[in-house]
């Protein structure tokens, strides 16, 4: 049976993926595989390899859900290190700032989909990936400190269905199809 690699996101307006590019000139001297603009994107869930029976059902899903929710605005509030390990961090992180609009959509679009892989949910952006065997080898007092407080905000309108392709160059994405927030409050 085909699968296709998929996951639920929310895109960036073009001028707030331009502002978080600048981060990569920055910090030239970590190790890191920076995140293309056109990648750039908040993902809300990963639903892994999907047949076609199961992305129908996400899609029904997310239809309904747009339906149900409202726009809102999401501030990006700082750059730093991600929180999943501080003694080797893997990541460079835009964290967002606290927003019930934004923890109400993730939970009705788990409860929707009925996503077996619900985990803690920190609302965040990638922007980078660090190389940690490279990273590991500078010496700890040399290593830049990330920690950059930022005031960027953007309205938050539709959720996408993407799929993932995996290329040597690194994921190739590929919007599946743009569910419109419509509910207004």
């Amino acid at each position: 049976m085909n699968k296709e690699r998929l996951f639920v996101a929310i895109d960036l307006p073009a001028e707030t993926k331009r502002s978080l590019c600048k981060y990569k000139g920055l910090f030239p001297e970590i190790p890191a595989k920076w995140v293309p603009q056109s990648n750039i994107h908040i993902t809300l869930l990963f639903l892994g390899l999907v047949d076609r029976q199961k992305k129908n059902l996400v899609i029904e899903s997310m239809k309904k859900v747009s339906l149900e929710e409202s726009s809102f605005d999401l501030k990006i509030d700082r750059v730093a290190y991600d929180t999943l390990n501080k003694e080797s961090p893997r990541m460079i992180w835009a964290f967002l700032n606290e927003s019930e609009n934004l923890l109400r959509l993730k939970k009705s679009l788990d409860m929707a989909i009925k996503n077996q892989k619900i985990k803690d949910f920190i609302p965040h952006i990638t922007l980078a990936r660090i190389k940690e065997w490279q990273f590991k080898r500078v010496d700890l007092f040399e290593r830049p400190e990330i920690d950059q407080e930022e005031d960027l905000s953007f309205n938050v309108s539709s959720i996408d269905l993407m799929q993932s392709k995996i290329k040597k160059e690194g994921p190739q994405y590929c919007l599946l199809e743009k569910f419109y927030l419509n509910k207004k409050r």
